[in-house]
């Protein structure tokens, strides 16, 4: 029936009623003053109503408050939707046609809470903020609404750094090419692998996550959701390693103020960019305290770093190393206490250390030549020298057979085979240099001359007549070494001595003194009761004149005061008075019966000093008298 008059009844209120076929019409409900159920009925002429519910019955119509949103809660998701968003407000209500409207888009709730807070899944849009809005029957909606929900595009996140230890704690930062909204900063989480962890908010475009712990390493992937809901995987996976182990430092030690590098032998080295080598500290460190260097490795067993030049304020020596493979988390781990002197953590720990010498000073070598044939040790001297098994010295860059540490400022270096190396200082001179680690030789060095035969004044023993390879060595004391190229020095004959090394002749025996043997290195005193007073004298063959005595050391015979008019120890001395001297007389006191020694006079007689008889200068004068054998005769 299409009639004008055909009508639908709101409660009291009638509103036209459109026909769309026999079976279905459509109205439009009118404004009512209060929420609550009316009747829907249907009249044709404006007067009778008649129930259109099944079988006659009556037909309710309900009026609510339009529902209204404040929150959503997360207030932003992917442009590919799909996030379920919790809507909090009011006047919501459990009805199938609850419906969230997204812009444009209109989705159904997935689920009713409350009348104050329902669920919805926001639907896939372009990227962009769009409003939210409710309808309680999918027709009504909020003509505005202060929520906002935040469509954000596929977004790409960045590793850094992208691996760490399997025992975790690895500050991870993830960096957003998109922004990131503030709002995400209690939503961030981080999943490695199959592990979820609490996220931190830095910036619009930088997160941050902590690695956990793993048992086994390889790589993961690792998903970031910044609304707890959305997860999108990083552009790169994660690798977990074993933690890298140093076992061996070549070399272990190194001069300080060069630019060198060194080399770390071990396992489970990784080649990135974030490989780096500390020199000194604990296991972990705040950042800048000690000196740390980039390291290549271009194996996994195996890094390459370049020591710190360090300056003369940064006071170092023996320091241990650490190593990590992404630039935080260093090997060994565990160690919270360090001393040079201390050595606890050697072994648990793998403790591995660098030596930071001071630059080496050579001042002197002796001798400062030797034979090209090599052999024999030299004295190097200077300061800054170490006792290490990598000590060695090199003459012009032919490397000495062996080097011996003899203190800090003394080394012996074995003299090489110039001419076995075939080296074009065979000849001539030739640089001598030290190191302490086998590589970084000495900035200064000592200017050493090879020779091709044994110089003057020296012999050079060989081992056999094929083998010339002993040391140049001065001509010892008690000989001399009178040509060139001797091997055995040859000895100082009877009558000569040489106190002095490297020498080309001995020196005679001197006036006072003699040389019975060869060899000698100093002459002997002459003895007493005997004069030397020739040059070369072997043996004194001649006694002290009658009427003296001599000591040690006579040198001549010529008689007490002769030059000078006084004695001297090198001249016989005049017997006393009152006694006479035989030839060889050792001593003026007289021992009776000993005439080694002086013996008094005749009785009767008198002796002057220096008598040579036993009847002295004669008889005792007439006028005089002589009463004892002692008397001089002058009384």
């Amino acid at each position: 029936l299409n009639s004008k008059l055909l009508k639908c009844v709101f409660g009291d209120v009638a509103v036209d009623m459109f026909l769309v076929s026999s079976y279905e019409a459509t109205c439009m409900s009118p404004a009512y003053y209060k929420p609550g159920v009316v009747e829907l009925t249907l009249t044709t002429d404006g007067q009778n109503r008649m129930h259109i519910g099944p079988s006659g019955s009556p037909l309710h119509f309900t009026y609510y408050l339009t529902p209204t949103v404040s929150q959503a809660t997360p207030s932003f998701g992917s442009a590919s939707g799909g996030s379920i968003v919790q809507l909090a407000g009011s006047h919501f209500i459990n009805d199938g046609r609850l419906t969230c409207r997204f812009g444009t888009v209109d989705v159904r709730a997935i689920r009713f809470i409350s009348s104050q807070l329902i669920l919805c899944k926001a639907p896939k849009q372009a990227p962009g903020t769009v409003m939210v809005t409710v309808s309680n029957n999918a027709q009504n909606f909020s003509s505005r609404s202060d929520v906002t929900f935040l469509y954000y595009d596929l977004m790409f996140f960045h590793l850094h750094p992208y691996l760490g230890p399997i025992s975790g704690n690895t500050s991870v930062t993830i960096e957003s090419e998109t922004p990131i909204p503030e709002g995400a900063a209690s939503m961030i989480r981080c999943r490695f692998g199959d592990l979820v962890v609490i996220g931190e908010y830095l910036d619009s475009h930088h997160l941050k996550c902590i690695a956990p712990a793993v048992v086994t390493p390889g790589e993961v992937t690792v998903l970031i959701s910044i609304n707890l809901q959305d997860w999108t995987e990083a552009s790169q996976k994660y690798l977990y390693y074993e933690q890298p182990v140093i076992k061996t430092v070549d070399p272990p030690l190194g001069p300080t103020g060069q630019a060198l590098s060194i080399r770390l032998l071990g396992t489970n080295f990784i080649s990135t960019d974030f490989l780096t080598v500390r020199f000194g500290g604990v296991s972990v460190e705040a950042p800048g305290i000690y000196l740390t260097q980039p390291g290549v490795a271009p194996t996994t067993t195996e890094v390459v770093v370049e020591l710190p030049v360090l300056d003369v304020s940064t006071a170092m020596s023996r320091v241990p190393l650490y190593i990590s493979n992404n630039g935080q988390n260093f090997s060994p781990e565990g160690v919270g206490y360090w001393d040079p002197d201390e050595d606890s953590h050697d072994v648990p720990k793998s403790m591995r250390y660098f030596v930071f010498h001071e630059q080496l000073r050579l001042k002197q070598v002796d001798p400062e030549y030797g034979m090209l044939y090599g052999g024999g040790f030299v004295s190097v001297f200077g300061y800054g020298f170490l006792n290490y098994t990598t000590l060695a010295c090199s003459f012009s860059w032919v490397n000495s057979p062996s080097a011996v540490f003899v203190s800090s400022t003394h080394v012996m270096c074995e003299v090489p085979n110039m001419l076995k190396s075939r080296s074009n200082h065979a000849l001539g001179h030739a640089f001598l240099r030290i190191t302490l680690n086998g590589r970084d030789w000495s900035r200064s060095s000592i200017d050493f001359r090879f020779l091709g035969t044994c110089p003057i004044g020296h012999f050079c023993q060989h081992s056999d007549h094929t083998h010339y390879t002993l040391r140049v060595l001065p001509c010892s004391v008690g000989h001399f070494c009178e040509s060139e190229g001797m091997s055995i020095p040859s000895p100082c004959s009877p009558g000569t001595y040489q106190p002095h090394p490297q020498q080309v002749q001995c020196q005679q025996c001197p006036r006072g003194f003699y040389c019975p043997d060869s060899r000698m290195t100093a002459p002997l005193r002459c003895r007493r009761g005997w004069v030397c007073d020739e040059i070369g004298l072997t043996v004194p063959h001649k006694r002290c004149p009658k009427g003296h005595f001599c000591g040690t050391g006579v040198s001549t015979r010529l008689a007490w005061g002769h030059n000078s008019g006084e004695s001297g120890p090198a001249e016989p001395r005049p017997c006393p008075p009152g006694t006479f001297c035989l030839d060889g007389v050792v001593a003026h006191n007289s021992k009776p019966q000993n005439y080694s020694t002086a013996q008094p006079c005749f009785q009767g007689y008198f002796c002057p000093p220096g008598s040579g008889s036993i009847y002295g200068a004669g008889a005792c004068p007439l006028g005089r008298y002589c009463p004892t054998p002692r008397h001089t005769g002058l009384v």
